[in-house]
């Protein structure tokens, strides 16, 4: 992995400010397309575990990306530092909900969840027939 340029870096606050491990395009193009890929992987994910897993956590408001940020602890991140302008920046996802229009947008996707599946079915083969 090469060094990022200085222009490049962006920092997240989780707690404390620490140093993301993906340089500002890639950071804005997760802010662009996280909440979007949330709502489509509950929507046609065919895993229950998957599904559960998603639906426990709830429609995300601001940027969590467990390998852009290992520091947060695979929690969201509370704003952005960029080194470019010097300043502080929203992590809210684009088109992302929040108060009541998020509960309303969970309960919507809850239509989504996947009935009749082995709960300890992994999502890979068939499901396991229960006699």
């Amino acid at each position: 992995m090469r060094p990022q340029a200085a222009e490049s870096n962006v920092e997240g606050d989780s707690g404390p400010w620490f140093p993301a491990k993906f340089c500002v395009d890639c950071i804005e193009e997760l802010q662009a397309s996280q909440f979007k890929r949330y709502c489509d992987s509950v929507a046609n994910t065919t895993c229950a575990r998957e599904q559960r897993s998603l639906l426990e956590r709830g429609p995300p408001v601001n940027l969590r990306d467990r390998l852009a940020f290992p520091e947060s602890e695979d929690q969201e991140i509370g704003a952005l530092w960029y080194a470019k302008d010097n300043a502080v920046h929203t992590a809210k996802l684009k088109d992302s909900l929040e108060g009541a229009a998020r509960q309303a947008l969970w309960n919507d996707l809850r239509q989504f969840v996947i009935v009749d599946e082995d709960p300890e079915h992994n999502g890979e083969g068939p499901v396991p027939k229960t006699t």
